[in-house]
């Protein structure tokens, strides 16, 4: 069974690919999730890698440059509210469980 598709689509995906490899090679590869993106992720690591909702293991010293990138020169992270203990998130925990079976898999993966 040979599958023909319309060149609009072919199109389509070439022009896709083609953006997609200029952002990553000309302006840096910037890491795909950012800021916000970061902190309605935040949930997943947090409680299933670092075992730690509260979010004091942000107060580390020696975190991860995966994480600590995240962190302000004046102390302070993005979406995220010094607690005394911990941290308190602004995002919602919606997108993170909607993100879960994602994460699981790729959690397995690795």
């Amino acid at each position: 069974m040979r599958i023909a598709l319309h060149p609009v689509v072919l199109v389509s995906l070439l022009a896709a690919f083609a953006l997609q490899a200029y952002v990553f090679l000309h302006l840096g590869g910037a890491p795909p999730i950012r800021s916000d993106g970061w902190g309605y992720y935040l949930h997943l690591p947090a409680t299933l890698i670092w075992g730690d909702p509260w979010l004091t293991f942000l107060k580390r010293p020696d975190l991860p440059p995966e994480i600590a990138q995240y962190h302000f020169a004046d102390g302070t992270w993005q979406g995220l509210f010094d607690t005394g203990t911990g941290y308190r998130d602004k995002y919602a925990l919606g997108p993170a469980v909607m993100q879960l079976p994602f994460f699981l898999i790729a959690w397995a993966v690795t």
